[in-house]
């Protein structure tokens, strides 16, 4: 017999409850904002990395709407921040990263003390790439040790970006 009457009842109806559909739902992992200093270069690069690992775009937000110097960054970051926050207070950014040059900004120094500063702790980390952040991608292609350092009107990360450029 092995469970033949089962076959002849109708399946329930699902209830309107089973039928309406779910909340959208973030993936559990970590709702994280990227800042960087470039619109094209930096964002890119992370764009394929949240591309390459499948990250949803629910979990990750990454800006390079803010001008070149590392203030700039982390301000356009708090900014970001305390909207998210406003608009989204029951899921704000549980981490933000700043990503920016050292080279030859004078706010590079203001700009990491500020991040020290910043409330809550533990959300909010300084990503700095000495000299430049194409130094990072230079060595995807050789490994360098390099010292790119600024030479006549070429600054240090322009140094790096014609070494670059061979590939």
């Amino acid at each position: 017999d092995m469970g033949s009457d089962d076959i002849f009842h109708k399946r329930r109806a699902k209830s309107e409850r089973e039928l309406r559909r779910g909340a959208a739902r973030r993936a559990v992992y970590e709702k994280v904002l990227i800042v960087c200093e470039g619109s094209k270069t930096e964002p890119l690069y992370f764009g394929e990395i949240k591309d390459a690992f499948e990250i949803s775009t629910a979990n990750i937000r990454i800006s390079g709407d803010c001008g070149s110097d590392p203030l700039s960054v982390v301000r356009h970051g708090e900014h970001l921040y305390a909207e998210e926050k406003r608009t989204s207070p029951s899921d704000p950014y549980d981490r933000v990263y700043f990503v920016f040059d050292k080279d030859s900004h004078a706010t590079f120094q203001q700009a990491m003390e500020r991040i020290q500063a910043i409330k809550p702790r533990g959300v909010f980390y300084a990503v700095p790439s000495i000299p430049s952040f194409e130094y990072w991608l230079l060595l995807h292609y050789e490994y360098t040790t390099a010292p790119f350092i600024r030479t006549g009107n070429k600054s240090a990360g322009d140094m790096v970006i014609a070494s670059l450029r061979r590939y």
